[in-house]
C-alpha cells in the first residue's frame, strides 16, 4: 500500500512515523529480540520537535557498550602489556643465568668426572635456580644424570666382579693373566673416579667484578645470589660467598652491599689460612659495618652464630 504524501513532517500521525522507520534504509528493529520501537525511540510529547529520539532503554544500551570499549581500551591493554613487560624481563634473567652457568655451571657439572657429584650438584640446580624455565631445563638434566649415575655404579659392580673372577684363574694361562691385568686396570680407574669428592671435582673459577649496563641489571638474580652468599657464610663456605657476593654484584651493580661484602671477604681470604679463620670476627664485622639492607632473618642468624 502506497504510503500518504504530507507537505509537513508535523503531519505525519505515529502510525504512519512507525511505517516510514519500518521502510528505511538502516536494518529493522524488528529482528531485535525482546524489543520494540517504542523501546527504542519516541515520539516527542512537545510538538516544537518534528524528530524522533532515543529512548531511555537505548541510551542506557548506549552507555554500557561505551564502557565495554573503556574496559577493552584501558584495563585490556594494561593487561597485555603487563604480560609482555613479565615475558622480557623473564628472558633477561635467563641471559642472565645462562651466562653464569656458562662460566661455573658447566666447568662444576658437566665436566665433574664422578657422576654421583653431577647428580648432586645438578640436584642442587634444579631447586634453587630463580628462574622457573631454567629449573625446569635443570630437573630433565638431572634425569639424565641419575642414568649416568646408574649406570657408572653397574659398571664399577661388573668390574669388580670380573677382576675377583679372574683372580682365581691367573695360573690357567697367560691370555686369562692379561685378562685380569687389563680388568685391574680398568676397575682402578673406575674406583679412582668413584672416590672422588665432590669439593676435589670442583674446580669454580675466579670470579671477577663485570660493568653491566642499566638494560642487562637483573634485581631478581642479584637478590638470589646475594642470599646464597649469606647462607654460605653460615655454613663456614668462604669462597663459596665471595662467588656469590661477585655475581650478585655482576648481575646489578651496586645491589645493597654484595660488592663491599665480596670485598671484605677476599681480604679475610688472603691473609689467612683455611684453618686461621675466626667465623666470629667475621659474622661480628658484616653486622657492624655490612648489614645495610641485610635481611632481617640473616642479620638474627648471624647475631646468634657470632655469639
Amino acid at each position: 500500500m502506497p504510503l500518504p504524501t504530507h507537505d509537513s513532517p508535523d503531519d505525519l500521525s505515529q502510525e504512519e512515523l512507525e511505517q516510514n522507520l519500518q521502510s528505511s534504509r538502516y536494518p529493522s528493529t524488528s529482528n531485535v529480540p525482546g524489543s520494540s520501537l517504542e523501546q527504542l525511540f519516541k515520539i516527542p510529547e512537545n510538538q516544537q520537535y518534528t524528530y524522533a529520539t532515543f529512548s531511555e532503554t537505548f541510551e542506557r544500551y548506549k552507555v554500557k557498550i561505551d564502557l565495554f570499549k573503556w574496559l577493552i581500551g584501558t584495563v585490556g591493554l594494561t593487561v597485555i602489556t603487563y604480560i609482555i613487560n613479565w615475558g622480557f624481563r623473564d628472558r633477561e634473567q635467563g641471559i642472565a643465568e645462562l651466562e653464569s652457568y656458562n662460566k661455573y655451571a658447566s666447568e662444576s657439572v658437566v665436566y665433574a668426572e664422578n657422576p654421583r657429584n653431577r647428580l648432586l650438584l645438578a640436584e642442587f640446580f634444579a631447586n634453587v635456580t630463580p628462574s622457573k624455565k631454567l629449573r625446569d631445563c635443570w630437573k630433565d638434566y638431572l634425569k639424565v644424570v641419575k642414568v649416568q649415575a646408574d649406570s657408572f655404579d653397574a659398571r664399577l659392580k661388573r668390574s669388580q666382579e670380573l677382576v675377583a673372577v679372574l683372580a682365581r684363574d691367573t695360573a690357567k694361562s697367560t691370555q686369562t693373566k692379561l685378562e685380569y691385568l687389563e680388568a685391574k686396570s680398568a676397575k682402578e680407574e673406575l674406583e679412582r673416579i668413584d672416590n672422588i669428592k665432590l669439593a676435589e671435582d670442583i674446580t669454580p673459577p675466579a670470579i671477577g667484578f663485570q660493568k653491566v649496563s642499566a638494560a642487562n641489571r637483573n634485581e631478581g638474580l642479584a637478590r638470589s645470589y646475594e642470599m646464597t652468599g649469606f647462607k654460605s657464610l653460615l655454613s663456614k663456605d668462604l669462597g663459596s660467598a665471595i662467588n656469590n657476593f661477585k655475581m650478585s654484584e655482576n648481575s646489578y651493580n651496586g645491589y645493597h652491599m654484595a660488592y663491599d661484602i665480596a670485598r671484605y671477604l677476599q681480604t679475610v681470604k688472603t691473609g689467612a689460612s683455611e684453618d686461621d679463620i675466626n667465623w666470629k670476627d667475621i659474622y661480628q664485622e658484616l653486622l657492624r659495618k655490612y648489614s645495610w639492607k641485610m635481611p632481617a632473618d640473616i642479620k638474627k642468624e648471624l647475631s646468634a652464630a657470632e655469639k
